[in-house]
């Protein structure tokens, strides 16, 4: 069952698997043709499109984003397909080859699901098999790659001893936040839900939404997620809970760290929030110009190092398309499709040193893409008898720094 160039590719130092799969992408592999069991036909599996079946796929995208789309780009999809796949075979041992369909296949279709956000329907008419074929292996593969999610969303600094190489690599941050340690916010996907219980998930958007609470890393790789909170539960609610409940297991940070967080969530020692009623989001500043004030300094400087988690996000929902148009899934299967696809593309940023979605950003990280469904917060409302915090001190301590270089 198991195939001498699908175990070659992964016969190396782990770091050095992406390497192969990039040479075996760009130079071929012999024999690939018409290998079965765990590697399966590369080409029959997935990666063959006609001009028919590529149009077809193209004429289900905006016109905006079709050129992007992560599963159009050959090269992107194979070296997922084929690593994903091995990781899952070889290193975890959650997936086998059954008799008629092998390991490459079973991912191939499942990413192909997450990729287009296609239906049970779509993935038939595409790969050939029966609906309860596509539902069974779609189950399995999403079982397994949640096990994978353990082990890449995480912190790879669980101690916090260095300070991230984004900001200590940068003077616009360091030495300021030397002590920060990520970014967090919440955002919103599609809910599939039936009417009898959808009130709970219609938020400010006044669609079915879930609300998911993430926190991520200055390099673009999310730490924590908490996903499967209705669309209409309120940040600071699921933060709170998040925080104050030792199951959830949220990297707290030690003293004298903290995550950054906007006005939405509370000033919290350990949580560094803008000041408030001050411009602070970056087009704010390109449309009306430079900082007028010394809160508007400090907002514009925790604007830029916080937009991390917004262009993680928008990475995020551009490579997998089914957060936009969620299938009609269980709810927890819903929910374990948001962690999933999470942990794929923290795989994908470690793996991969030339991925396109992550390039564009690297090379632009100011860029804040449009969300989908955007968070609406309401203003919040300050008044002058509340007491100063231990990050308010923080705060204008940073401030006064930034005023003085």
């Amino acid at each position: 069952m198991d195939s001498n160039w699908f175990t070659a590719l992964f016969d190396d130092h782990y770091e050095n698997v992406m390497n192969n799969v990039g040479r075996y992408v760009s130079d071929g592999f012999a024999g690939t043709s018409s290998v079965s069991g765990v590697g399966g036909s590369v080409g029959d599996s997935y990666g063959n499109y006609n001009s028919e079946v590529q149009d077809n796929d193209l004429n289900q995208q905006d016109d905006n984003d079709g050129g992007d789309l992560f599963w159009h780009r050959e090269c992107d999809r194979t070296k997922l397909v084929i690593c994903t796949a091995g990781a899952l075979t070889m290193y975890y041992n959650t997936l086998k080859p059954s008799r008629r369909m092998s390991v490459i296949e079973k991912v191939g279709m499942f990413l192909y699901t997450l990729a287009l956000g296609a239906s049970n329907r779509e993935v038939q008419e595409r790969f050939h098999h029966s609906g309860e074929t596509i539902s069974r292996n779609f189950k399995e593969v999403l079982r397994s790659v949640c096990l994978l999610a353990a082990d890449f969303i995480r912190l790879v600094d669980p101690k916090f001893t260095t300070t991230p190489l984004e900001i200590e690599m940068n003077p616009r941050y360091m030495p300021y936040f030397k002590n920060c340690i990520g970014a967090i916010d919440g955002t919103h996907v599609r809910a599939c839900v039936s009417q009898e219980i959808q009130i709970p998930f219609i938020g400010r958007n006044g669609i079915p939404t879930q609300n998911i609470m993430a926190a991520c890393s200055f390099n673009m790789q999310f730490t924590f997620v908490w996903a499967g909170w209705e669309g209409s539960a309120h940040n600071t609610r699921i933060f709170y809970e998040a925080i104050g409940n030792t199951n959830i297991q949220f990297p707290r940070p030690p003293e004298g760290k903290y995550y950054l967080v906007d006005s939405g969530y509370p000033n919290e020692y350990g949580y560094l929030g803008p000041y408030r009623g001050e411009r602070y989001h970056l087009p704010e500043f390109h449309r009306r110009g430079q900082p007028r004030s010394r809160e508007e300094l400090f907002n514009r400087v925790h604007s830029s190092l916080r937009c991390v988690i917004e262009c993680t996000f928008g990475v995020w929902k551009k490579r997998w398309r089914i957060l936009q148009t969620m299938p009609e899934f269980p709810y927890k299967s819903q929910v374990k499709i948001v962690v999933a696809s999470m942990a794929l593309h923290n795989y994908i940023r470690r793996k991969s040193g030339q991925d396109v979605a992550f390039n564009k950003f690297d090379s632009h990280p100011d860029f804040v893409p449009p969300d989908t469904f955007p968070d609406v917060v309401p203003q919040s409302q300050t008044t002058g008898h509340q007491s100063a915090s231990r990050m308010d001190y923080i705060r204008d301590g940073i401030t006064n720094s930034l005023m003085g270089q």
